[in-house]
């Protein structure tokens, strides 16, 4: 759990990540209104409908745990004058992740998800809104810098072993005081490829030929795709993070289901592993968190295939459970921007059949 600290209109605000989600915390936020009693201005925020409309629904997207029919309940009393709801109330009731109350030596109070704290925000004032917005992402621009430079660091050191190796190949194999210049350049390269048929099972040029679009070599990808944990970090950053507004939730999903599976070879994986696992999570998580888990692993090994990886996709063919549908109903904030689009349908036709029913 990372903690750390920015400044909004000189107020300090603590932060810190956990499970890879960033975590804001809504008691400093709040001395920006009252410096004495932050609870206050946080508790009045969670009074209006609106407002718990919105943490349930980004819970309903990122909490398979999410207990719905208290949130029904919570949305039902909001706007009477005797309801009041707390932080804590609302974790203990609904099962909630996107609110947390933490206490320890760099920080206690009310913390929220990102998402939920620049909503809150918008409360505060638009101003401290676009601060806090501004400094959070300088925050995670800094962060993402360190990632970068660790890496870069990573790729050095690959290097750096690579050229011991091949200068001892060099040194005790070639002996190119026995070759022309010509052959040693040949010579160097194919002994060279030796080690990559021995770690790789190919040559640098055999994974070129396969891979014409990707940048760099073979020894940048086929090592990130040895172990499953390794692959995940780079499904999330290049391809979840650039593609997927939800990419949290893919995060979520596997550690919250394939944990135990993170030290694991992807080549060790077969499609029975998969097939229990996904029978398994169906009859005690359900079977749409158990279809969400399948989705996601076929997609990160058709990418792995893309970066390299050869093998076959384990997940493909597995049949999926049957999902109930589930209604969803239009509330009543929501009807002026019903008829707004409505009125704004081209089929005449389609558009006459919604104003008929209603």
């Amino acid at each position: 759990m990372n903690n750390n600290k920015i400044n909004v209109k000189d107020i300090e605000i603590v932060t810190f990540q956990k499970n890879d989600f960033d975590f804001i915390s809504l008691t400093d936020m709040a001395r920006y209104k009252n410096a004495d009693e932050p609870r206050f201005v946080i508790q009045n925020w969670m009074k209006a409908r609106y407002v718990i409309e919105f943490l349930g629904n980004w819970e309903l997207l990122y909490n398979s745990n999410f207990n719905r029919v208290n949130f029904d309940t919570f949305k039902n009393e909001a706007g009477n004058n005797y309801f009041v709801l707390t932080p804590d109330k609302w974790i203990k009731a609904t099962n909630a992740i996107g609110i947390q109350s933490k206490a320890g030596r760099y920080g206690d109070g009310t913390f929220a998800h990102k998402d939920i704290a620049f909503e809150f925000a918008s409360r505060l004032s638009p101003v401290f809104k676009l601060y806090l917005i501004k400094e959070f992402q300088r925050l995670k621009n800094e962060e993402n810098e360190r990632l970068a430079l660790g890496w870069d660091v990573k790729r050095l050191l690959t290097k750096v072993n690579y050229k011991i190796h091949t200068d001892a190949i060099k040194t005790h194999i070639i002996f190119p005081r026995t070759l022309s210049k010509k052959d040693e350049v040949f010579t160097y390269a194919s002994e060279a490829d030796v080690l990559n048929m021995a770690l790789y099972g190919m040559t640098a040029k055999q994974w070129k030929e396969a891979n014409p679009k990707l940048p760099g070599n073979i020894r940048d990808y086929i090592t990130k795709l040895h172990l499953l944990i390794e692959f995940r970090n780079q499904y999330i950053e290049r391809y979840a993070k650039v593609h997927k507004k939800s990419w949290q939730v893919d995060t979520q999903q596997f550690k919250r289901y394939a944990k135990t599976w993170e030290n694991r070879k992807l080549s060790s994986i077969s499609k029975s592993h998969i097939q229990k696992l996904h029978a398994e999570i169906g009859a005690t998580k359900g079977h749409y968190a158990a279809n969400r888990l399948l989705a996601l692993l076929h997609t990160m090994f058709n990418r792995a295939i893309d970066w390299g990886w050869d093998g076959a996709n384990p997940a493909h063919g597995i049949k999926k459970f049957k999902e109930q549908s589930r209604d969803r109903f239009i509330q009543s904030d929501e009807m002026p921007k019903f008829f707004q689009a409505l009125s704004e349908e081209t089929s005449i036709a389609t558009r006459d059949i919604f104003f008929l029913v209603y």
